[in-house]
């Protein structure tokens, strides 16, 4: 993630979020939360920052692009597992549609997986 980061990001602005700017025309970057240099070093600057509404620029330009490319979403689903094929690459996953109880396969040229921070793989021990 780290290696790519930057070039997902030059990718991703040309597609419309209007990243905030330096004096010198760089991208502003900031800490935030659980970016650390060192395995727990100095807090890193790792993310690109749209003022304080990184989140709504990202959403807003993500949803136009599907409008645009005519992707179909899928409302009220919850992925089950991912299905990967002989070679171990994923080609897809199951889902069951939270409304009627079916589970169907989707297949998939690609999958991306995002479930928000970094707590959902934390578990908590007493």
């Amino acid at each position: 993630m780290c290696k790519t980061g930057p070039e997902a990001i030059l990718e991703t602005r040309t597609h419309g979020p209007a990243f905030s700017r330096l004096d010198d025309g760089r991208i502003y970057q900031r800490p935030f939360g659980g970016q650390s240099k060192n395995f727990g070093g100095e807090q890193a600057a790792r993310t690109a920052a749209a003022a304080d509404r990184t989140g709504h620029a990202l959403l807003h330009t993500l949803y136009q692009q599907n409008l645009k490319n005519h992707t179909t979403i899928f409302s009220e689903w919850y992925a089950l597992d991912l299905v990967k094929n002989q070679d171990g690459a994923v080609v897809g996953c199951t889902a069951l549609c939270i409304e009627t109880g079916e589970v169907v396969y989707f297949k998939a040229r690609a999958t991306v997986l995002a479930t928000g921070g970094g707590r959902a793989y934390l578990s908590v021990h007493h």
